[in-house]
């Protein structure tokens, strides 16, 4: 008896899956972001095979760019860069761009230059496959709790960046915004760039609310646009100038955005 039940039960649940699939947006949303998790974890998987014995490298992370990039393809997304020239190819800066998911650094894989890693909280590196290929890549990790740390890892990044050439990619909102606008900038990022006296390059990414939305619980095919902002030099400014800038530059990001998100939406 207790057989039977449980392949009537397995039976049942072949069967409604396909119909829960196709009736209820909800479970659809939540079959698709388990089915991109497991995608990124594929990536991972394939670049800790490919890299691990390299070690802990920066160069790591173009090759895990490469494939979260194969991602979009599974999903029917598109991507389009837009402001490519205004990327500079030898500097040392700091990136800044607004966040909004999951989807965000799948976004910015598409251009990435090399030895640009990421800021991330300290978390991150515990999060199983994603937290050892995050190493394996380079990411910065910082301490939020701790100020001590925090500051120790910035100085650390500030004093290194231009020796070692590497670039640093920030999201200055400090965490995800499921609204379709900005949320107030933090001043890290900007104190970095004065401090270690490199520009800061603006990237905007549209609003992809309207085709994969974590409020309305949908995921479905739809289009971004990602717009690199000329750079801004830092050269001369100091730890004063640093809430000017944090504003100049996402009053610029913001009106961007509203510009580039109204454009995709039509």
């Amino acid at each position: 008896m207790m057989e039977v039940t449980q392949i009537e039960g397995r039976l049942l649940f072949l069967l409604g899956f396909p119909f829960l699939y196709l009736r209820s947006i909800t479970f659809k949303y939540y079959c698709k972001v388990g089915f991109l998790f497991f995608l990124v974890g594929f990536a991972c998987f394939w670049t800790i095979i490919l890299c691990v014995y390299k070690g802990r490298n920066m160069d790591n992370a173009r090759i895990f760019n490469k494939l979260l990039v194969l991602i979009k393809y599974f999903f029917g997304i598109k991507f389009k860069i837009q402001g490519l020239e205004n990327l500079p190819v030898e500097d040392c800066y700091v990136m800044v761009a607004n966040h909004q998911g999951y989807l965000d650094y799948i976004a910015l894989s598409e251009f990435l230059p090399p030895r640009c890693v990421p800021l991330a909280k300290k978390e991150f590196q515990f999060v199983g496959l994603l937290g050892l290929t995050s190493w394996l890549c380079g990411f910065f990790f910082i301490d939020r709790e701790e100020k001590s740390r925090a500051i120790n890892t910035m100085l650390h990044i500030q004093k290194t960046m231009v020796a070692k050439r590497f670039r640093v990619l920030i999201f200055p909102e400090g965490t995800r915004n499921h609204n379709s606008s900005m949320l107030p900038f933090k001043h890290g990022a900007f104190h970095l760039a004065v401090q270690a006296q490199v520009p800061v390059v603006p990237v905007v990414i549209s609003s992809y609310h309207h085709f994969c939305s974590t409020i309305q619980k949908t995921f479905t095919k739809g289009e971004c646009t990602i717009q690199i902002l000329p750079k801004v030099e830092t050269q001369g400014l100091k730890a004063d100038d640093v809430p000017e800038l944090t504003k100049l530059v996402r009053d610029t990001m913001l009106k961007v955005f509203y510009q580039i998100s109204d454009e995709v939406k039509q």
